[in-house]
């Protein structure tokens, strides 16, 4: 059975404002490079509290939905147009959760046939990652 990692971060401000604080933060841009840059087969989002898309690569995308997606198909949308909302509320609560008390979490599931590992960070800027073992659910 193959296994894919995914790693989603869930920013702490409004995603517009958030979107111009990372773009002009080096501690985050560094953070974020170096998770992308850590394992090539590693999925990379950041999502906003509000379940909308700021930044995916392309690889966290083909987990999800197959080897012809693409980022550019998907950033910028809310992640409640793919999920049912009762899937789109767990979801949305873990990551409240997590801005909440900083500490990541690791989601283990089938999708698509496959098993997938997500991990989930809260972003902060100039701050790292709360845990580095995050707890499984």
């Amino acid at each position: 059975m193959n296994t894919h990692h995914t790693q989603t971060v869930a920013p702490t401000a409004n995603h517009s404002e958030f979107v111009e604080t990372m773009l002009h933060d080096d501690q985050f841009v560094h953070a974020l490079w170096d998770a992308v840059i850590g394992d090539p087969m590693t999925g990379v989002q950041v999502v906003a509290p509000d379940g909308t898309i700021l930044y995916g690569n392309d690889q966290i995308f083909r987990i999800f939905f197959g080897e012809q997606s693409r980022a550019a198909d998907y950033v910028g949308r809310n992640a409640r147009e793919w999920y049912s909302p009762d899937a789109f509320r767990e979801r949305m609560t873990l990551l409240q959760d997590i801005l909440e008390d900083g500490a990541a979490r690791q989601f283990r599931g089938i999708y698509q046939g496959r098993q997938v590992v997500s991990t989930v960070y809260r972003v902060m800027a100039g701050k790292p990652p709360a845990a580095k073992t995050p707890a499984l659910l």
